[in-house]
């Protein structure tokens, strides 16, 4: 894959997802631009633009060329600055309509990270009531279910719902009686345990 600024071919740099899956980035030694394939930009994990800015920094306060019209390396579309309300806007970043992918010059998907992880922060301390009061609900819920009995109970629920119905012709009838009782307490139970759930 040739950089879309250098028109060099790119080299792969590893890097892991937040789950610690393997990511393969391409980046140009010469400009030290990155570009991130679709999905791969918020996959990557805090810290990635540690590596991929461990590159000769000598050599790229010689480069100073940008392209003024950029196109993608997988698709030739030209590549656009991606606008968002929620993407910086002191970071410019350029992206593919066609496929989804985005190029950052060398430095910003470092300035890109630090913003994620300070945003990230933020929103932890600003929780609204909603959220804790979701929180506790769950917990509740949660401590609710840890009970061995209550449990169990809800396994032979469940295996009883999983269980299917058919064969009714073939029944007495007072076996059909006796399904169909257990088939409208079972939808009554489970009527009760929605309205359970979506009480918040």
């Amino acid at each position: 894959m040739k950089c879309p600024n250098c028109k060099v071919q790119m080299h792969e740099v590893s890097t892991r997802s937040h789950y610690d899956v393997p990511i393969k980035l391409d980046q140009c030694k010469k400009c030290g631009g990155v570009w991130f394939d679709n999905s791969e930009l918020y996959r990557t994990k805090y810290g990635a633009s540690k590596i991929l800015d461990n590159i000769d920094i000598e050599k790229l306060r010689g480069f100073s060329s940008l392209e003024p019209k950029l196109l993608c390396p997988r698709d030739d579309t030209p590549l656009k600055i991606f606008k968002d309300p929620n993407f910086p806007k002191n970071i410019k970043v350029e992206s593919c309509s066609t496929c989804a992918g985005f190029w950052f010059n060398y430095g910003e998907f470092d300035k890109f990270q630090w913003w994620r992880k300070k945003k990230a922060v933020i929103n932890k301390k600003e929780k609204t009531p909603i959220d804790s009061k979701t929180q506790q609900y769950i917990d509740a819920l949660m401590s609710a279910h840890s009970n061995k009995e209550k449990y169990e109970s809800f396994g032979k629920l469940s295996k009883f719902l999983t269980t299917p119905v058919g064969g009714y012709s073939s029944l007495s009838r007072s076996s059909q009686k006796n399904q169909y009782e257990k088939t409208t307490l079972a939808i009554q139970v489970i009527r009760i345990l929605m309205r359970m759930l979506l009480k918040v």
